[in-house]
């Protein structure tokens, strides 16, 4: 496994990392038994429906490789980011980018 975080920037307050949330949700939520639950879990926000989520490239990143979100974010408030544990499983990487990792080798 590769393990990671990436990070949601909250200077909206928390809108977009909720919005993001709401997407990774949909695709890229890991199996229950893999989830970690934050101590310091964002407020629950509405996210108005005109509010597109724009991933940061990290995060994107991540997830072209294939990887999973482990549970819901963590606040961090001395860095106002809300923080998404990232797992990646060595034989689910996306096969376009293990070509790309081996030849590298």
């Amino acid at each position: 496994y590769l393990m990671g975080c990436a990070s949601i920037p909250m200077q909206d307050g928390g809108i977009q990392a909720q919005a993001i949330m709401q997407r990774l949700r949909e695709r890229y939520l890991c199996t229950e038994h893999l989830r970690a639950e934050p101590k310091n879990p964002l407020p629950s926000l509405d996210v108005p429906s005109n509010v597109i989520a724009e991933m940061p490239p990290l995060l994107k990143a991540y997830m072209r490789l294939g990887a999973k979100i482990c549970g819901e974010p963590c606040w961090d408030p001395d860095f106002q980011v809300a923080d998404v544990f990232i797992l990646l499983k060595r034989d689910e990487l996306c096969p376009r980018y293990a070509r790309h990792f081996k030849a590298a080798v």
